[in-house]
């Protein structure tokens, strides 16, 4: 059968118009209504940053606790591996010299007494004078191979005033103060005047000890190890003779910061967060650098901001919640 062309062209226009009128029922909502993918139920609307929003109930309930950010200051620092060096080594060294000391001093008088007999009645032959002249050059020569060794211990030019070595020399040799060998790798960052030392045992957290050393003087390189040596002297420690340590030295000036609390540190989808305190019961999940490691926590210097509360309790809670915004406090 065959329609009227005027038929047809009506039908088209009503079809158009049907369709038409089908997609305006189904347009997408304004952008303001829109909810970000990904966010919460709490962030969607005006508040967009906040991570989760609790009730003050369920925040007592979930142990929820946050303090404000504290000033803290992080120092850049270039790491290497030291050893506790033994103290018999040193002892026999300072001993061997002692000697050393001692045999020239007794030959050189010796020697002065047999000059101020000269050309008198008690004057001596000359075979008894070519022997204590002799034996005057084997003490000194006796005494220059002492030096070296002990040079080769503590390096040529200890940190030390003069006037006190021996009395440092004395504390090394009875072990009452450490003597470190800190080498750094090739390709390290070294400042142009090492500043003491930080040294703390090998594989220890943040968290744990550590210990300051004197400065530093430069060490004769180590057959063993690839890199530049230094000696330093430790005092008060607990490191064991023979330990080796991991070490550090400061490269520049302490960098402003704020400190984020271990506490406060979750982890999510290989990154760390901790959460902010926006406001009471506003909680705002943000990222944390830990490139800066101390023994409380972490230095951040960007992102936070001083008088902001961080939640130190009940992070890891604040995380779960975020993730599954369903679940209750129990």
């Amino acid at each position: 059968m065959r329609f009227p062309k005027r038929t047809l062209m009506r039908a088209v226009v009503g079809l158009t118009m049907a369709l038409g009128g089908l997609v305006g029922c189904h347009k997408a909502p304004p952008a303001a209504d829109r909810t970000p993918a990904g966010a919460t139920a709490d962030a969607a609307g005006k508040d967009d940053a906040v991570s989760v929003s609790l009730s003050a109930e369920d925040a007592a309930k979930l142990g929820v606790k946050s303090e404000a950010l504290k000033a803290a200051a992080w120092t850049p620092e270039s790491g290497g591996y030291g050893l506790v060096i033994g103290h018999d080594g040193i002892a026999q060294a300072l001993a061997d010299l002692n000697s050393a000391q001692a045999a020239v001093r007794q030959s050189r008088a010796a020697l002065a007494r047999i000059g101020q007999l000269s050309g008198g009645a008690g004057a001596l032959s000359a075979d008894v004078r070519e022997t204590a002249e002799r034996q005057a050059g084997i003490d000194a020569a006796a005494l220059a191979l002492a030096q070296r060794r002990l040079s080769t211990i503590v390096g040529e030019h200890p940190a030390w005033p003069e006037d006190h070595g021996a009395a440092t020399l004395a504390r090394l040799a009875s072990g009452d103060t450490r003597l470190v060998r800190v080498t750094f790798p090739p390709g390290a960052e070294l400042p142009a005047k090492l500043l003491p030392l930080r040294l703390a045992r090998i594989g220890a957290e943040a968290s744990e000890k550590s210990w300051s050393t004197h400065a530093p003087w430069p060490a004769p390189a180590d057959p063993t190890v690839p890199g530049r040596s230094f000696f330093a002297l430790l005092s008060g420690s607990d490191l064991a003779e023979g330990e080796r340590v991991e070490a550090w030295t400061p490269l520049g000036p302490a960098l402003p910061g704020l400190l984020v609390p271990s506490a406060a540190i979750v982890q999510s989808a290989g990154k760390y967060w901790c959460y902010v305190e926006s406001a009471p019961g506003k909680y705002q999940r943000m990222e944390v650098d830990t490139r800066r490691p101390q023994a409380e926590g972490y230095v951040v210097t960007d992102g936070l901001t001083a008088g902001q509360h961080i939640v130190t309790e009940a992070a890891a809670l604040l995380l779960a919640r975020e993730l599954n915004p369903s679940s209750e406090a129990e």
